[in-house]
């Protein structure tokens, strides 16, 4: 009688760990890839305020026409992007934390500094506070 050999028992075992490996690399890669896809599409630049230094300066003042006290100022705060696109600050937008006095704030320029990926840049923003003096007036 002739004898059957039977197929290697090892290989089905081998076959079935790279298999396995093979999935497992396979979802490790995608996740990355997905992972890496959701982060770099923000590719609009995203940039935050960081810190001030302490580079801010009167340039000078004045008396207007109407008894007003004029200001004009220089400070320089530091913007960090933490976007892959450079960009720059454009357009800033002044806040009162009281009533009491109301000034009015008009920006004058923005140095425009372009602003790479993961950089830190300082930016200098020129604006004019007009107080006026008659404040309690408008209070009123």
């Amino acid at each position: 009688m002739h004898k059957r050999k039977l197929p290697w028992r090892g290989l089905n075992l081998i076959r079935w760990e790279y298999s396995s490996v093979i999935g497992a690399i396979t979802l490790v890669i995608g996740a990355v890839t997905l992972g890496c896809t959701i982060y770099l599409v923000n590719l609009e630049p995203n940039l935050k305020y960081s810190s001030f230094t302490f580079k801010n300066k009167i340039v000078g003042r004045k008396i207007d026409s109407k008894n007003n006290l004029v200001y004009h100022f220089s400070i320089t705060p530091r913007f960090k992007n933490v976007s892959y696109k450079t960009g720059y600050v454009d357009k800033v937008e002044f806040v009162p934390v009281s009533i009491n006095t109301i000034p009015d704030v008009k920006v004058i320029s923005i140095r425009k500094t372009p602003i790479s990926w993961r950089s830190e840049e300082d930016v200098e923003i020129q604006f004019i506070v007009t107080v006026p003096t008659d404040f309690d007036a408008k209070l009123k």
